[in-house]
């Protein structure tokens, strides 16, 4: 039962975060060719700050969970994740040469491959905070305030 009054808060990955219904792409963003490119990660850091600040309210971006593409691409119980890079170099705010997509396969559902990346993301991911934020990013999901969630993986 959710919502009893002597119930834990959940702590686990907010299915909302996982979820597109516009189409099949579900926007990830790649963090290094073989691991963790600290100058990517900058890079991307910075955009995802700039993009919290044209909310009406200002965000904060308090970081990522990352996962390796051989992890995510396998999937689980049989159900492997399509993975995409797939840049995005038109010229702007929107420039991102290291965008990717998972593809969600048309016989699936929008639910029920949400959940599936939300598993795949907390049983293979890490956290990799932003060390701008103010608050760490489990504290922000705690008290259910996450800003931006931007799934992301590494090439292999």
């Amino acid at each position: 039962m959710a919502g009893a009054a002597d119930m834990p808060a959940f702590e686990g990955l907010d299915l909302r975060h996982f979820q597109e219904t516009r189409d099949n792409e579900y926007s990830l963003d790649r963090l290094g060719r073989s691991g963790l490119d600290k100058a990517v990660v900058r890079y991307l850091t910075k955009k995802a700050e700039d993009a919290g600040t044209r909310f009406r309210k200002p965000k904060p971006f308090s970081g990522w969970i990352t996962a390796r593409s051989s992890a995510l691409a396998q999937g689980d119980a049989g159900k492997p994740i399509n993975l995409v890079a797939s840049p995005i170099l038109e010229d702007g705010d929107s420039f991102n040469e290291y965008h990717a997509h998972a593809v969600r396969p048309t016989d699936q559902e929008d639910y029920f491959f949400a959940l599936h990346l939300r598993h795949c993301f907390a049983k293979h991911g890490k956290k990799l905070e932003n060390s701008n934020a103010e608050t760490s990013w489990f504290g922000w999901l705690k008290k259910g305030r996450i800003a931006s969630l931007v799934q992301s993986w590494s090439r292999d």
